[in-house]
């Protein structure tokens, strides 16, 4: 690959990129990874801008994970997204049941990554209430 290019291995930065330049960019097989694409972009202006701007908002994201639900464990069980969300024990259940909230089941333990919760609450829109049936 030339010097004026840029490879990426993530299809969501691929897509991130695009939408930000609106500019193509080639796939090839990784053959490191296999099964897996790697996406190639021409470093031009357009390109640079958005990389800067992507770098800010990863930065500020980093940012907030640290500030957030700082006194819970990176890994919180199904009382503290209880506590975390101000929300009922049905309603937790809910929403790990329904995958609003990825998480991971032990046996009956469900394991939630503090940065699923911090992801779910900075995606819903402010003032959007859950409505169950």
């Amino acid at each position: 690959m030339e010097n004026n290019t840029y490879i990426v291995k993530s299809l969501f930065l691929a897509h991130s990129i695009r939408f930000l330049t609106k500019e193509k960019y080639e796939t090839y097989d990784d053959y490191v990874d296999k099964g897996r694409c790697i996406y190639v972009f021409k470093r031009t202006k357009k390109f640079e801008r958005a990389m800067t701007l992507i770098n800010a908002a990863l930065k500020e994201i980093r940012e907030m994970y640290k500030l957030m639900f700082a006194e819970y464990p990176d890994i919180v069980t199904v009382k503290d997204l209880q506590a975390m969300l101000g929300i009922s024990r049905h309603a937790a259940y809910d929403l790990l049941g329904e995958g609003e909230i990825s998480c991971i089941r032990l046996g009956n333990a469900y394991k939630i990554p503090k940065i699923n919760v911090i992801d779910y609450v900075l995606k819903r829109p402010c003032g959007q209430t859950r409505v169950s049936a």
